[in-house]
Formats: structure tokens, C-alpha cells, sequence
């Protein structure tokens, strides 16, 4: 040790010097270059002598500590890990200076509540976070601030904390007596009171139910990383008004859903506006919300399950649904295109219907989105290559713009042609021309050998 809040560890003790430690930067180094490891540790010595008992700040040396290393995946000469009580919360990556560690160490020690005062700074605290517990008390001493004080401290990463010590201000958030602890979820707009009595309730006690609470009954719809679905329960979407009193009682509606219904799916929510071109690609209207769908992520293109929006929009109904689908009593809605009346070829349309049946025999499919230059500019060398060896081979397009896809070979873009032969599914990796697809025919059919 060479201060008091400086310490030298290693993998093997490190759980051990920092669990009884409410805050420490640990630093691990292995630059090889002298004089700069001399200037990083020395920057860092410097911030934890400004900080002193404020936090710890640990050393690690990152060659002789290589578990650590690798399980940490760490690749530069040095990398910063802050913990709190034994517990990894955060890489920091950002400037390693004495004053950027500095910084970066006052924003995570500070007190770890914020104190309103005024109206607006407590609606704005209370509103830009996700989660916020806010004590409602005009007392800034005894037992029950301890106990905040101490929950904030160690639970701090995690939830946002509030004191509003004034009377007038807690009147205007509607909280009629203090004291009171209130836990503000702004994901799903809920606004739960801790019922128990303050006065006898144990930290442990507080700290179990808002650890309890902490999770949204349901969550915002990620419309650009829906893969994240995949294999996960069912997600039942909800499509919401934007108007903000329709759009509270919807999330009353949805709430109620949840609390019967979030063992078996996922609950989400977008607004109509945001989420309106998704809403019509599932097969809505334009202004069909509040409306709701089941959407079964098995792989990149989901199953939907459609709640009638016609149908009178009631929890009894809703929850119908929801009952009749957990049943398997549901059939999904697959999207598919209209096919030609009188397809001639000498390319066969197909459609979502009929592609499996079109599969099982040999074929060859060309994926497509109608609105593609490339793709246009190539169909008349395909529908040529198609005419002049229709004897031999089917020749088949799709439009996956307006076809729920889920048999045959999953498609990362268009246009891509698929050789179905024999069971099996053959990719073409060429450019398209006439003279290449007919080369990669004759590599693969043995029928194509005499062309």
C-alpha cells in the first residue's frame, strides 16, 4: 500500500481487498515503455491523492495478472474497471489524464441523490431517467435518511435517486403526505408507492422491493435491432396513440396485460406515428391503433399473430387472445403476394403459399424486390436462360418484398438466385449474366452437362 487509499492487488486477492470498498478504480497496466508506465501510474497516484478516502484506486499489472487479462478481453497497455463493493459496474474509456480519472470518479462518488428544489428540476429529474426513487421528507436526519442514504449509495448504477424535502413541491407531484417513498418507472408510466411502514422496514426490506419493482411491467419495441428477439419468449407488441391521455390509459391497458400474461410473452410498446410503416407491414391499417399483434421471433422474419383491430378493444377480448394463442389455437397471418391468373413462364411466379411445394422438386428461384435496378436490368437474361432449357429445369421468381418467407434458404439480400436439387440448396455466387448462371448449371445438374 502506498497511501491510504492506493492499493497493489492481484487476480488472486482482488474480490477480497475490494469488497468491503463502496467505490475503487482499479487500473490495470502493461505498457512496456518505461517512462509512459511511470507517467500513467503517476497521473493516477495523483487522482487518488485529490480524491483521497472519497474512493479507492487500485493497481494491477497486467502481464503477471493474465486470467484477468483474457477474461477482460483487455488489448490496450492499460485499462480502467471502476468497482463498487467487490462488484465489476463499469469500463471507463475515456480520458486517462489526471483530471478525466478525476472527473470520472467525482460522477460516480458524489452524494447519490439529487435534491429538488423546485417544481421543475423534480419533473425533469424525474422524467429524464428510467428509473427513479424519490423520498418524499422534510427531515434530513434519523433512521429513515440513513437508510435512503445508504440504498442510494450501493444501488446508485442502477436507479436514480431523488429528495424532495419540501412540502409545496411534493403537493404539486401529487404525493398528499409525507413521508413517502415513491418509485417512478417511466418505461411503462408507473408510479408505485412503497406501502409498508417506513419507519419499520429494514434497508434489506426497501432494497427487495425496489430491486422487485425496478422491472417494467412491459418495454419500448427496439423496431431497429428486432434480431435481439430471436429465441426469446413471444413478443406481444402493442401500437399506441400518441396522444398522451390515450396514450396513459393504453399504458394502463397494457400494464393490467402484463401482470397476468408476462410469464408466457414478452410485453412492447412503440407509438402509432414512429412504429406506423411496421404497423401496415404486419398487415394493420394506417390508423388501426391501439392495436396489437403476437410476433414469434424463430428466426429473422417472425410469425404474426394479429388482434383483429375491427374487434371491440376490451382486456376481457385482449386477454382472449392472448389465452387462445398460449393455447395454439391461433394461426399465424403469412403474408403472401397474388399470383398471375394465367402464369405462362417461361419463370413461374410463387408465392409464400406455394414455395415449399415449389422447393421439393428442382427448381431454380430467383429472390427479388420489384423496386431493384439491379435486379430488373438482370431479369431478361434470366427469363432467356429460363426459355431456352425450360425442358429441364423449372425456372421460379419471388417477390420477398410482399412474401412472408420461412422454408428454403434464408436470404441476407436480393437479388439472389437458389438452385433447389435433390434436397439440396445451392447458393450462386456469380455475376448475373446469362453466360454465368448457365456455367453454374452445368456445374451442378448433371442434366446441364451437354449445354
Amino acid at each position: 500500500m502506498l497511501e491510504s487509499n492506493i492499493l497493489w492487488v492481484s487476480e488472486y486477492n482482488l474480490t477480497e481487498s475490494l469488497q468491503d470498498k463502496p467505490a475503487c478504480l482499479l487500473m490495470v497496466i502493461s505498457e512496456p515503455d518505461k517512462d509512459v508506465r511511470f507517467h500513467s501510474i503517476s497521473d493516477f497516484i495523483t487522482a487518488a491523492n485529490t480524491l483521497g478516502s472519497r474512493c479507492f484506486f487500485a493497481i494491477m499489472s497486467g502481464e503477471r495478472n493474465y486470467k484477468f487479462t483474457k477474461s477482460h478481453s483487455i488489448k490496450d497497455e492499460k485499462a480502467y474497471f471502476f468497482f463498487r463493493y467487490g462488484i465489476l459496474i463499469h469500463q471507463f474509456n475515456g480520458k486517462t489524464t489526471t483530471e478525466g480519472l478525476v472527473d470520472f470518479t467525482m460522477s460516480k462518488t458524489g452524494i447519490p441523490f439529487t435534491t429538488f428544489d423546485d417544481y421543475v428540476t423534480a419533473q425533469d429529474f424525474i422524467e429524464g431517467h428510467e428509473n427513479v426513487l424519490v423520498l418524499y421528507s422534510n427531515s434530513l436526519k434519523g433512521k429513515l435518511f440513513d437508510k435512503f442514504n445508504s440504498i442510494a449509495s450501493q444501488m446508485r448504477d442502477n436507479i436514480s435517486f431523488g429528495l424532495c424535502p419540501d412540502e409545496e413541491i411534493a403537493l404539486e407531484l401529487d404525493i398528499e403526505s409525507s413521508p413517502a417513498l415513491v418509485l417512478y418507472r417511466n418505461a411503462d408510466k408507473q408510479k408505485i408507492f412503497y406501502k409498508d411502514s417506513l419507519k419499520d422496514s429494514t434497508e434489506k426490506d426497501i432494497s427487495s422491493w425496489l430491486t422487485y419493482n425496478m422491472k417494467p411491467m412491459f418495454h419500448p419495441f427496439n423496431i431497429n435491432n428486432q434480431k435481439s428477439y430471436i429465441g426469446g419468449l413471444p413478443v406481444a407488441l402493442f401500437f399506441t396513440p400518441v396522444d398522451i391521455d390515450a396514450k396513459n390509459e393504453a399504458f394502463k391497458f397494457i400494464s393490467k396485460l402484463a401482470a397476468q400474461y408476462s410469464n408466457d410473452l414478452y410485453f412492447a410498446q412503440i407509438d402509432a406515428v414512429t412504429g406506423n410503416r411496421f404497423m401496415q407491414s404486419l398487415g394493420f391499417s394506417r390508423y388501426a391503433d391501439p392495436c396489437v399483434a403476437i410476433l414469434h421471433y424463430q428466426n429473422k422474419k417472425p410469425l404474426k399473430y394479429l388482434y383483429d383491430e375491427e374487434a371491440e378493444w376490451s382486456f376481457e377480448d385482449v386477454s382472449n387472445f392472448f389465452g387462445e394463442f398460449l393455447d395454439g389455437k391461433l394461426k399465424p397471418r403469412i403474408k403472401k403476394s397474388k399470383l398471375p391468373e394465367n402464369d405462362k413462364g417461361p419463370v413461374f411466379e410463387v408465392n409464400s403459399d406455394t414455395l415449399n411445394e415449389t422447393i421439393r422438386n428442382n427448381t431454380v428461384i430467383l429472390y427479388y424486390e420489384p423496386w431493384d435496378n439491379v435486379y430488373n436490368a438482370f431479369l431478361k437474361q434470366f427469363e432467356e436462360v429460363a426459355k431456352e432449357y425450360l425442358n429441364r429445369i423449372k425456372f421460379t421468381k419471388i417477390n420477398v418484398a410482399e412474401n412472408d418467407i420461412f422454408t428454403g434458404m434464408r436470404i441476407k439480400s436480393t437479388p439472389a438466385i437458389v438452385l433447389y436439387n435433390k434436397g439440396e440448396k445451392i447458393l450462386f455466387k456469380g455475376e448475373l449474366t446469362k453466360k454465368e448462371l448457365i456455367n453454374f448449371l452445368k456445374d451442378e445438374l448433371d442434366d446441364f452437362m451437354d449445354l
